[in-house]
């Protein structure tokens, strides 16, 4: 078991993203805690590209969890004494300072993002997660959230633990989805052209993060395919056999406000189809970050 007790150096670790959006209703899962109430845990695991971050990591690791609590009513960090998280692999300590630094509360969301799983290139291990949120007052939050992988899999309790790993050597073993590449990125006046290729029959969907310096979050130009994965949204060609495809960002009303902003994109591929199935995005892989020159 690899013990992380998070300190400044690791802050650099957790970027933040934009998460699909999405009009569907969610199951509900509430727990009452004074002047708000504590819904339900989203998860997702991330491999990452090494040379996506600005500044090189000062560890090897590829994989990495996120995690997003639902709340409703007044909640605030300064309640927070402390967060314990005990999975398979690894033990994560969140107090004090590295509070405010590690976990973001937006309006309806606690977000804790990309924890850093494993050593080396990173194992994130499958099973039971405890994630124990202690107040000043005293109470307790405690999520115990199955992290199970890929859609649809089970995990056989009586098995050994499993991992998800950049590459799959091992029989408990389970390879991520593969890197996608983005081979070329150039722009003119109205439009952003973009080659890229995947290699892994498993992904069922892809788009893009466009950098905007300034702004906290990226910019999501929209999945690439639809319902039924024919392509949309300015993909010309989507496959999964590692041949080149192309993707443009045509300048529009929608993106009018950050297209001249953008200086370099990446590119997210995932086991499901977000158009299909939106809550359900459990397994993404993020290219390199590369600049729009």
């Amino acid at each position: 078991m690899t013990r992380k007790i998070f300190s400044f150096a690791l802050l650099a670790f957790l970027f933040l993203t934009c998460k699909t959006t999405d009009t569907a209703t969610k199951p509900v899962e509430t727990t009452k805690k004074g002047g708000f109430t504590i819904g339900k845990l989203e998860w997702v695991i991330d491999q990452v590209e090494p040379s996506f971050w600005a500044k090189p990591l000062k560890i090897s690791n590829k994989m990495f969890i996120s995690f997003s609590l639902e709340y409703k009513g007044n909640f605030d960090l300064d309640l927070v004494e402390n967060i314990v998280i005990d999975s398979p692999n690894d033990y994560y300590t969140i107090e004090g300072d590295d509070i405010q630094k590690v976990i973001e509360v937006d309006k309806d969301t606690i977000n804790c993002k990309r924890l850093p799983c494993g050593k080396g290139e990173g194992r994130v291990g499958l099973g039971e997660w405890v994630i124990t949120i202690t107040l000043k007052d005293g109470k307790k939050i405690v999520k115990t959230p199955i992290i199970n992988g890929f859609q649809n899999m089970e995990l056989d309790k009586k098995a050994s633990t499993k991992y998800i790993v950049p590459e799959a050597k091992f029989k408990n073993e389970i390879s991520a989805l593969a890197l996608p590449k983005i081979k070329s990125v150039s722009r003119d006046e109205d439009s952003i052209e973009i080659f890229f290729s995947i290699s892994d029959s498993r992904v069922k969907n892809g788009y893009f993060w466009f950098d905007v310096p300034g702004e906290k979050l990226y910019r999501d130009a929209g999945s690439m395919v639809d319902g039924k994965g024919k392509p949309v949204n300015g993909c010309r060609k989507f496959s999964v056999d590692g041949s080149t495809c192309r993707y443009i960002l045509r300048r529009d009303a929608d993106n009018a406000e950050w297209f001249d902003k953008a200086t370099a994109c990446c590119f997210v591929v995932s086991e499901v189809n977000r158009v299909v199935d939106p809550w359900n995005e459990r397994i993404r892989s993020i290219s390199s970050m590369i600049k729009i020159e």
